[in-house]
């Protein structure tokens, strides 16, 4: 999970990302290579990165997962779509899909109604 965050970071160096992602994400990437992924306070500056890149709107599970095998689904569907946007040059959105990645992992499922 820290290379996916590092990544990330790595990803959307040079890219123009909106507000305050850029100071956003790098907090993310300080906060997990000191503290690792599972720090509270990592968790915190992963989702407000996130959430920055994501027009602030928050990390949330897709209604439609709602077991392991569903957040596994969901996880190859971010990495793959942030390859996507990575070869078309949209670094910003690959960034953010990778955090999802890791959000997907470190994030738990609710129970449902």
């Amino acid at each position: 999970m820290r290379r996916s965050i590092s990544l990330a970071g790595s990803v959307a160096k040079d890219a123009k990302l909106p507000g305050t992602a850029r100071a956003k994400l790098d907090a993310a990437v300080e906060k997990t290579t000191n503290a690792g992924p599972m720090d509270p306070a990592s968790v915190a500056a992963i989702s407000e990165a996130y959430a920055a890149l994501n027009g602030e709107r928050a990390f949330t599970f897709p209604p439609d997962v709602k077991s392991v095998d569903g957040a596994k689904a969901l996880f190859r569907r971010l990495s793959e779509r942030s390859v996507r946007a990575l070869e078309a040059g949209r670094a910003g959105e690959a960034a953010r899909d990778l955090l999802g990645c890791v959000l997907a992992v470190i994030t738990p499922m609710e129970a449902g109604p």
